[in-house]
């Protein structure tokens, strides 16, 4: 929690750090199942980039899990989505 705390704060200072983390689409579903809360930041800061459409895509194409679902979630209630 402390570790994703630091990690949250860091993205809020510094919205360029998603563009530099090694994020790929195929990496999204790791990252929705082991913390789901930074995988919702992560694409909350990805609206608006060309790249958005493909980690959709991704967590669409993903099994359905209680962490997807919370992500979709969030993201529905925060965004337009298309």
């Amino acid at each position: 929690p402390a570790q994703q705390q630091l990690m949250l704060a860091e993205l809020d200072r510094d919205s360029s750090l998603v563009h530099r983390c090694d994020l790929t689409p195929a990496k999204l579903p790791e990252l929705v199942e082991n913390n789901p809360d930074i995988a919702t930041e992560v694409l909350l800061k990805l609206v608006g980039s060309e790249q958005i459409g493909e980690y959709f895509e991704a967590l669409v194409n993903m099994g359905m899990s209680l962490h997807s679902m919370e992500v979709v979630n969030r993201l529905t209630t925060a965004v337009e989505l298309p």
